[in-house]
């Protein structure tokens, strides 16, 4: 494979981390905010919030890898 393809490769893949880590970080946010807006904020439940904060919490550490993955792709590609 040419060193053109090759580099037209890496910023395909460093794209797909990008994209895969902005989405993980929005869809983290929307799951920390769910549960005040499904329920009120009398009857919103400590188990409520840790339902909703741990996989948001985990899908936030995954967002940050992936940038970081993107980011190493792309000091990988030759100018």
């Amino acid at each position: 494979m040419g060193k053109a393809a090759s580099n037209e490769l890496r910023k395909i893949r460093a794209l797909f981390f990008v994209y895969l880590s902005a989405g993980s970080a929005l869809i983290a946010m929307a799951m920390l905010a769910a549960p005040f807006f499904l329920q009120s904020m009398q009857t919103l439940t400590m188990k409520a919030v840790i339902l909703a904060g741990c996989p948001a919490l985990l899908l936030s550490i995954l967002s940050w890898f992936w940038h970081l993955q993107a980011l190493q792709i792309v000091s990988e590609v030759e100018d």
